[in-house]
This record gives C-alpha cells, sequence and structure tokens, in this order.
C-alpha cells in the first residue's frame, strides 16, 4: 500500500535535495534529463537513484520503498530543474 504524500512534503523533499545533493551533481542530472529524460531515469534507477532514496530517507523522508521508488525521479528531476533555472 502507499502512503498518501502531501504535497507540502514534496516540496520540503525537492528542498533537501538541493541542500544535500551537490550542485554540479543536480546540473548533471539536470543534462541527462535534457538528453534523455525517460530511458536516463531507468538506467539510473538502481545505480544513481539508490544516491537520492538514501539521502531522503538520511533526511526523514522515509516514506517506505515502494514510494520513494516511484518519486525519487520527480523529486531530483525538480530538484535539478531548480538548480538549472
Amino acid at each position: 500500500m502507499f502512503v498518501k504524500i502531501r504535497e507540502e512534503e514534496k516540496e520540503e523533499a525537492v528542498q533537501f535535495l538541493m541542500n544535500n545533493i551537490s550542485e554540479k551533481c543536480l546540473k548533471k542530472v539536470w543534462i541527462g534529463v535534457q538528453n534523455k529524460e525517460y530511458l536516463w531515469s531507468l538506467s539510473m534507477n538502481l545505480y544513481f537513484g539508490m544516491y537520492p532514496r538514501n539521502t531522503l530517507r538520511k533526511g526523514g523522508f522515509d516514506w517506505g520503498h515502494l514510494a520513494l521508488d516511484a518519486l525519487w525521479w520527480s523529486l531530483i528531476k525538480e530538484a535539478a530543474r531548480r538548480v538549472e533555472s
């Protein structure tokens, strides 16, 4: 069963990622998004995807593995978009 996560919590998670993942890393994420968004997220799910998921868990955003698996991509992508903008 999925946990219902409020939009405010998602916003806090995006801010947390922006503050705890280097700007250089987020810029690389944005480059990946621009080049091959869907394929990039699939190919990085196990490799890079563990980094934002574990970062979120350490920050208290432990919504369970199913929710984090479903949300990590949209959260890191939004953080990267904001850093690049």
